[in-house]
């Protein structure tokens, strides 16, 4: 067997971002409208680590070079765009907006683990003695950088071509060793397996999408009690949102036909990258992880909500 090395960590990861922000103020800014404030915001930022979740402690990927696999950290969106205003409305009304619209996240593709205690011979390619490698030819965060989901048949086709059927580092020890004869190991499915196919026009993670409007109206009784009630509507426009954090799609690859001793399909599954397909008549088809409104009050892209609310002040 090789000479395995203790686990290491991963290094800090790093974030580099680029701020374009316009704001304008307008008095009189149509007929009603005594004053409004309006803002735009553009962001351009890249958030790099070695591993997908930088907020929590962890192994590196590749334990002998823990640099080896460095790219897009799970929560990186390369282009955020924001737009907010605030209006005063005749009558002591008040109309405040704000959009928020950010570029998908990016996706590790990883070799499924299936194996048991025979995983090193068959998801250990770079030899370190972690298992689950991520895939040879992409890196941390490669899905929806470098590979996108046009391209996703054609990288799997690659690895299926070159590598799937060959030894790991440690099926060709034993294999030099004597252990075993040649032949014997990829017999046995004790080598690199070949990756299911994607499904036909696979969709890629989405943007994240909202709009949020409220509404306002103010009036003081005897200079000591002003009441404020509103309305508040959060994704107007009832966007559909998939894949926020810890909600992605699966970068994990599962094995395909011709894959011995460990479950094989013929296509990537639902819920996995190249497994959800769009039906061209209905968007959400085939896409289980569509965001919600869940609990508390964190619920960014979730369906439109409609919120009401009473501010007394004293």
């Amino acid at each position: 067997m090789p000479n395995l090395r203790f686990p290491r960590t991963a290094s800090q990861p790093w974030r580099q971002r680029d701020d374009l922000i316009l704001k304008q103020q307008f008095v009189n800014f149509a007929p009603g409208i005594k004053h409004a404030y309006l803002q735009l915001a553009f962001s351009r930022s890249k958030y790099v680590s070695q591993s997908d979740d930088s907020g929590l402690p962890s192994l590196a990927s590749d334990y002998f070079s823990p640099d080896h696999f460095t790219g897009p950290s799970d929560f990186d969106r390369k282009n955020q765009f924001a737009v907010g205003g605030y209006f005063d409305l005749p009558r002591s009304f008040s109309l405040g907006l704000l959009g928020h619209f950010a570029s998908p996240l990016p996706v590790t593709l990883r070799l499924q683990q299936d194996a048991g205690a025979a995983e090193i011979l068959v998801s250990d390619w770079t030899g370190d003695g972690s298992t689950g490698d991520i895939v040879e030819g992409s890196n941390v965060g490669s899905y929806m950088r470098s590979i996108k989901p046009s391209g996703l048949s054609q990288f799997i086709t690659n690895y299926n071509t070159n590598l799937a059927g060959t030894l790991t580092p440690a099926g060709s020890t034993l294999q030099t060793a004597g252990v075993f004869s040649p032949g014997d190991l990829p017999l046995m499915g004790a080598m690199l397996q070949p990756v299911a196919q994607v499904v036909q026009n696979p969709a890629g993670l989405s943007w994240l999408k909202t709009f949020d409007l409220r509404l306002t109206w103010q009036h003081t009784f005897l200079d000591r009690v002003t009441i404020e009630p509103s309305i508040g509507a959060f994704n107007l426009f009832n966007f559909a949102n998939f894949d926020l954090p810890g909600y992605t799609q699966s970068g994990l690859l599962n094995y395909g036909a011709g894959s011995k001793s460990v479950p094989a399909t013929a296509l990537q599954p639902q819920g996995t990258v190249g497994g959800a397909s769009t039906d061209p008549n209905n968007p959400v088809a085939g896409r289980p992880n569509r965001a919600s409104l869940q609990s508390g009050m964190g619920a960014a892209g979730g369906p439109r909500a409609i919120e009401w609310g009473l501010k007394i002040t004293f």
